[in-house]
């Protein structure tokens, strides 16, 4: 249900004409859809779990 929202108009469902079944390019294929979204994602908890454990490092050498 949830793959049926996601793809475009353009693509088609599996079909099956007796033993043959046609798939789109992108259901051929098994590339992922957001990998952009990965990386930022994956940039912005770096950046936010350094920024953490410098201020618990730095706060407490300063008293």
């Amino acid at each position: 249900m949830t793959f049926a929202i996601l793809r475009t108009v353009k693509e088609h469902i599996m079909e099956r004409h007796g033993d043959q079944i046609e798939v789109t390019e992108r259901e051929a294929s098994n590339i992922p859809r957001a990998t952009h979204n990965v990386r930022i994602v994956l940039a912005a908890s770096l950046l936010l779990a350094i920024v953490v454990m410098s201020l618990a490092w730095i706060i407490p050498a300063l008293s």
